[in-house]
């Protein structure tokens, strides 16, 4: 019986440490994650004007992985005034995939284009949540904002409008 007992308790060891072994071999990495870094996230610009977005991508999800991996999905923005387009990897539209090492950060490269609609008004801040995610990846998160300025032309419309009434008033007085 004691004999049984030890086969029993060996048996139990063994299997433990394969279970073990295992789990340590084909367990996920502790912490892998994408760390998208948004350059100028907070800008100015003007009605019906397009704003890029650079960055850099931080790769440490424990195995290469290609640009058109990464997704970038716009949320909390007012599809009214803003119209986001992701441009990493958006082979469609010029922008060549590319390979993130692992343990490496990218070059700077466009990442996404925002277009301010006509229906974003001057002196407002509209601001936008970017989660960029790929399979098997932890997400990382960006806000973005711009802040609607008049167009250059219209303010010089408007000093020049100034000055010519400034000059009329002056020549009336003289008269």
């Amino acid at each position: 019986m004691l004999h049984n007992h030890n086969v029993s308790n060996a048996l139990h060891q063994f299997f433990s440490a394969v279970a073990l072994t295992l789990t340590l071999v084909f367990a996920a990495p502790a912490h892998s994650e994408l760390i998208v870094t948004v350059v100028d996230s907070d800008r100015s610009g003007t009605p019906l004007s397009v704003q890029v977005f650079s960055g850099t991508i931080t790769n440490t999800t424990g195995a290469d992985i290609f640009a058109s991996e990464v997704f970038a999905n716009f949320n909390g923005f007012d599809s009214d005034v803003f119209e986001p387009i992701q441009l990493l990897a958006n082979q469609s539209l010029g922008y060549p995939d590319f390979t993130i090492a692992n343990g490496t950060t990218s070059a700077l490269t466009d990442l996404f284009s925002v277009t301010l609609k006509a229906a974003a008004l001057v002196g407002q801040t509209y601001s936008m949540d970017v989660l960029f995610q790929g399979p098997g990846i932890d997400f990382s998160e960006s806000t973005v904002s711009i802040h609607v300025v008049p167009e250059p032309s219209a303010t010089l419309l408007m000093l020049a409008g100034l000055l010519f009434a400034a000059v009329a008033v002056g020549a009336r007085r003289r008269r």
